[in-house]
């Protein structure tokens, strides 16, 4: 059995700063940092952290990324089947102040300029039961569930960042959900909800998941 986390790969510009930048306003950092990340990547290091055999695929942009490559290959992350983009490499820019806050730019960049076409080749290497892992930081996400789900490869969604295009995918192909609970709640679309209320309706709108977890 193989895992599959098809998802981003971004590069976190990370700035210290006295305070949040204001419109019109130029403002100094005192400290920058760049980090590997993206909610693929953290994923696939996690796996494979576990023992498990753990390929990433995704994309990266045309400078910069070797460093991606080369954190997930020191964790023993396949990486042979993850695309070069002639565009920049997804990353986020980050703001962070001395009492904790921060905020963040994101920029998809490559991650949002997958094919179909490679989506159909990266899934020719996988069997049916191997997992495929997916987050809603790439593009084609409703396509690859779609042949996933063909396949018989087990499904495993994290709706997150979690926005209206969670609602456009096919969710009852989901074999399991990884959720905190306000993706939960917004999944199911309720308000407020107990962590009692909230598993109740997520086993009641997905009985599969639920069943098999």
């Amino acid at each position: 059995m193989k895992v599959l986390v098809f998802g981003s790969l971004n590069l976190d510009y990370v700035y210290k700063v006295n305070h949040f930048v204001q419109s019109g306003e130029t403002l100094s950092s005192d400290e920058m940092n760049i980090f590997c990340g993206g909610k693929g990547l953290n994923q696939s290091v996690a796996f494979a952290n576990s023992g498990m055999e753990t390929w990433h695929v995704g994309a990266i942009g045309n400078s910069g990324a070797e460093c991606l490559l080369e954190m997930l290959q020191k964790a023993d992350v396949h990486t042979e089947l993850i695309q070069k983009k002639e565009i920049p490499n997804g990353h986020a820019i980050i703001q962070t102040t001395p009492d904790g806050e921060n905020n963040i730019i994101l920029y998809g960049g490559a991650n949002q300029k997958i094919t179909k076409e490679e989506v159909e080749m990266v899934l020719s290497n996988f069997e049916p039961e191997d997992y495929i892992v997916l987050q809603n930081e790439i593009n084609q996400l409703s396509y690859i569930m779609e042949k996933a789900h063909e396949k018989g490869m087990k499904i495993v969604l994290n709706p997150s960042p979690m926005n209206e295009k969670i609602f456009k995918l096919p969710l009852s192909y989901a074999d399991y959900f990884l959720l905190n609970e306000v993706e939960g709640s917004a999944v199911c679309e309720l308000d407020e909800a107990s962590p009692e209320k909230l598993a109740d309706k997520l086993t009641e709108q997905f009985p599969k998941d639920c069943a098999d977890a």
